[in-house]
């Protein structure tokens, strides 16, 4: 199920950090990026993001962040 996640739970906002750095990685990958300024984004900006985070949810466990 697709929920709105709550990024001001710094647990939460953990989560959210490893999916994006996971996706980032790849991007630089396929960039070729040398430094990719997303990859050094840190954990308190997500936790005080105004942004709106939805994640797919399986038994209540994050499978994908968005």
């Amino acid at each position: 199920m697709i929920e709105k996640l709550q990024n001001t739970d710094v647990d939460v906002s953990e989560k959210i950090r490893a999916v994006f750095q996971i996706s980032y990685a790849v991007e630089a990958k396929l960039l070729k990026a040398i430094d990719f300024p997303p990859l050094k984004r840190s954990l308190e900006s997500y936790n005080h993001s105004t942004t709106e985070f939805f994640g797919y949810l399986k038994n209540k466990r994050n499978r994908g962040s968005s």
